[in-house]
């Protein structure tokens, strides 16, 4: 976030976030970067976060029933698995 602002210092920011516990206590910082409001999404609405989705697709389609022996072949294997996607 402080490359975002410091990218577009004079605009007003608003920043849509889920409900994860690290996203919420930002006093100190929203206090220094007055531009910038934090949404938060509804705590009872998993799909209106789209990383969550597409993590639920891969999850399904791709990732169940699988395993991987080094970090390599899980990125691999998911690489091949986005660009058929």
């Amino acid at each position: 976030m402080n490359s975002v602002t410091a990218t577009f210092p004079n605009r007003k920011l608003h920043v849509i976030l889920d409900n994860l516990n690290t996203h919420k206590k930002n006093e100190d910082w929203l206090k220094a970067h007055p531009n910038v409001q934090f949404h938060f999404t509804p705590i009872s609405a998993p799909w209106l976060n789209q990383v969550e989705v597409w993590f639920s697709i891969l999850q399904g389609q791709s990732l169940s029933g699988t395993s991987f022996t080094s970090l390599k072949q899980l990125q691999e294997h998911i690489d091949a698995y986005v660009n058929a996607y």
